[in-house]
């Protein structure tokens, strides 16, 4: 909240990155936190409210499985989902910008519309974090990625 230079919440050289204050940097971090967080309410928020797990079987939070001799839940997917199902299945996942597009994007197959949007995004001077091969997972094939404007930390997570 406190975005003036001469505060002593600004002036630790600690704080101060990549020629920006100590505000800013602190708005970049909100705002990639916020990000992640809607991104995860786009598969938390259907699985909460269309699923009974009475009829299903899932794992419950203590990892014991519940209602094993029934059909798996139905799951929804979303970026940072589709992500940490790549990174579980030791996909690698790519963080990828302009200094580094040459030798990223080579390695990726990801063609067509979505490969076009990662391709333009970098140019633009976004920062695309992906993962290396696509996903098949609940009845969804594709790629999770994430365009974040390093200047604001403000971004799409598709």
């Amino acid at each position: 909240k406190d975005d003036d230079p001469k505060s002593q919440i600004n002036d630790k050289p600690e704080l101060k990155q990549n020629n920006k204050s100590a505000a800013q940097n602190r708005w970049i971090a909100y705002n990639r936190m916020r990000g992640q967080y809607a991104s995860a309410m786009e598969h938390a928020a259907p699985e909460a409210f269309w699923v009974d797990k009475m009829k299903c079987s899932h794992t419950d939070e203590n990892g014991r499985i519940q209602n094993p001799t029934l059909n798996p839940c139905a799951e929804a997917i979303s970026a940072v989902k589709a992500i940490a199902i790549a990174q579980s299945e030791g996909q690698k996942i790519y963080t990828i910008n302009k200094q580094n597009a040459q030798t990223a994007l080579q390695k990726l197959p990801i063609g067509g519309e979505v490969g076009s949007e990662i391709r333009n995004a970098v140019n633009a001077g976004k920062e695309v974090t992906v993962h290396e091969k696509s996903i098949n997972k609940h009845g969804w094939k594709g790629f999770g990625y994430i365009v974040i404007d390093p200047e604001t930390g403000a971004g799409a997570y598709l």
